[in-house]
């Protein structure tokens, strides 16, 4: 009975991620003006110290010996179900429905669909993220309340197109000349459009003239065109560029991955602006323009975007797998870069005291570092939370490039020789100053120290996955501990924990108090315990 009573307590619930819409302000690559004269540099400091917030997670020592031999579906449905109250689920899970199980080796994932009126409804997706022995890490993605489903529910039985006239539809639409394959699939869904959802047919074309992956969403009820998207990549371009800066060597040919044809700087992943003028066009895929020329910077920003792009992709990050827009040359000597969440795009001026900020590679890989984030978690852009965003940004940036220094070129023009240096050692709460990038030098400095400790691919690997693992919004330093950790076990089987808490402790950071922890497990089983016997003896 005490052992049963035991493995039920495993059950014990302390945050659950839905992502929705991140809501921060623009992420900018240094602070601005209005940041640095709001710094309060003689403001009291904080240290980390005992929190009514307690952190409990499923793989604690305590409990290493149980493990769950249910399948993959069945856990997750029997989670969601248990805990519908706090996902804002219905009780039954009526219209969620498993499309896929997938296994990543450490972990397994299962895919929930929303369903409604026997029509999915498009982008409503869970996904029940569960460890090797069977216990629920991470719960994340989209669901619509019933509530809203039915404001289209009258629409249902209005007269429509048929299946063959939206074929057609989707066709005339995407200008179809020759077919690659005779299949085409079609099926019904329900889309959002402003609050109402309307059924439309998803009509999905391969086609070979134009060449690509079609996906045509038609409304079924007046034969509009909703949506439409090319999902297949098929050209590789080249141009002119500095692949990292211009201190760090010459221009040269590089390659320009993913292009969507070879007339224009589109690809799947990034589409390139300039805030000056038309877009750079080509009529063989090369893009080779002169330095003083304004396209020049247009071909390194989509470069350098690719490339930091494919690097994520490779730790199996699939969330940005759609083209956000880069615009160079933004404002009028504009001191700066930055990442919209709102918009989901990048802006890179020109500089005013510094220099170019598109010609830096390490610049473009910070702020695509912050979409990744912004993708992973919902933080607040303040305090803490705002300075392991920075921080987070800085180690990627300098991870990829083998170097701990970042903004070298930029800050060039101001006679220093970077914006900031991984390898300076910071230390918590000591160099606290109260601006998220001041602060996230402290969260890049030590995440560089688990590199040197553990090797690139171990920290490069850990570090990203444990973003998944932080749900607060106001998550603090102690939080972003305990998410390597959480990797670090889900990846490595905790092979690293004692080396992790080592480093982070060297610079002034601990996870939340375990000793906390185990007292409130063990003071839930007791009171279970005694709640058990009584309902024996009576």
């Amino acid at each position: 009975m005490e052992e049963l009573m035991k493995k039920k307590i495993l059950a014990v619930i302390t945050g659950v991620v839905i992502a929705g819409t991140t809501m921060f302000p623009a992420i900018g690559f240094a602070p601005t003006d209005e940041q640095l004269a709001a710094m309060n540099l003689d403001a009291p400091v904080q240290e980390i110290g005992l929190s009514d917030n307690y952190s409990v997670h499923w793989n604690q020592d305590l409990f290493l010996d149980f493990e769950d031999k249910r399948s993959a579906e069945e856990i997750a449905t029997s989670f969601l179900r248990e805990n519908s109250s706090i996902l804002n689920l219905d009780a039954d899970l009526n219209g969620l429905r498993v499309e896929r199980v997938l296994d990543s080796g450490s972990s397994r994932h299962v895919d929930f669909q929303q369903y409604s009126d026997n029509m999915a409804v498009e982008g409503a997706l869970i996904r029940v993220s569960i460890a090797a022995d069977g216990r629920v890490q991470l719960v994340k993605g989209f669901s619509v309340p019933a509530t809203d489903l039915s404001n289209g529910a009258t629409l249902l039985d209005a007269a429509g197109i048929t299946e063959k006239e939206a074929i057609q539809i989707a066709k005339k639409h995407i200008g179809l000349e020759v077919i690659r394959h005779a299949r085409i699939i079609i099926k019904k869904i329900k889309y959002s459009i402003g609050a109402i959802f309307i059924p439309c047919y998803k009509v999905k074309i391969m086609a070979q003239k134009p060449l690509g992956d079609f996906t045509v969403l038609v409304n079924s009820l007046t034969g509009e065109v909703v949506n439409s998207i090319n999902d297949m990549v098929y050209f590789e371009g080249n141009g002119k560029a500095y692949p990292n800066h211009p201190l760090a060597g010459d221009v040269k040919t590089v390659k320009l991955a993913n292009l969507k044809d070879k007339t224009k700087l589109s690809g799947k992943f990034i589409n390139i602006i300039n805030d000056d003028t038309t877009g750079a066009s080509s009529t063989d895929g090369s893009f080779n323009f002169k330095p003083e020329d304004t396209h020049f910077d247009e071909v390194g920003m989509y470069y350098y975007m690719n490339v930091i792009h494919d690097y994520f992709s490779k730790m199996g990050f699939k969330e940005l797998d759609k083209p956000l827009n880069a615009t160079v040359h933004y404002g009028d000597n504009y001191d700066n870069a930055y990442f919209s969440p709102w918009g989901q795009e990048f802006c890179f001026g020109d500089g005013n005291r510094l220099n170019n900020l598109a010609r830096e590679e390490s610049v473009a890989y910070h702020e695509y570092t912050h979409a990744v984030t912004s993708a992973i978690t919902n933080l607040a852009y303040k305090a803490e939370s705002g300075a392991m965003n920075e921080g987070w940004s800085d180690y990627f940036a300098c991870t990829q490039d083998n170097d701990p220094k970042l903004g070298e070129w930029v800050m060039a023009k101001m006679n220093r020789p970077w914006m900031r240096n991984l390898d300076e050692f910071k230390k918590y709460p000591d160099d606290v100053q109260g601006e998220v990038h001041a602060d996230g030098k402290i969260w890049g400095s030590v995440l560089w120290s688990v590199r040197k400790a553990l090797g690139k691919e171990v920290a490069d690997a850990v570090i990203h996955k444990g973003r998944y693992y932080i749900n607060d919004y106001n998550a603090k330093f102690a939080d972003g501990v305990e998410g390597v950790l959480e990797a670090d076990e889900a990846l490595y089987n905790g092979a690293h924990k004692e080396e992790i808490l080592k480093v982070f402790a060297k610079h002034g950071i601990k996870p939340r108090n375990t000793m906390d922890k185990e007292a409130l497990l063990n003071k839930a089983f007791n009171e279970n315990n005694e709640a058990a016997k009584k309902a024996l003896t009576h």
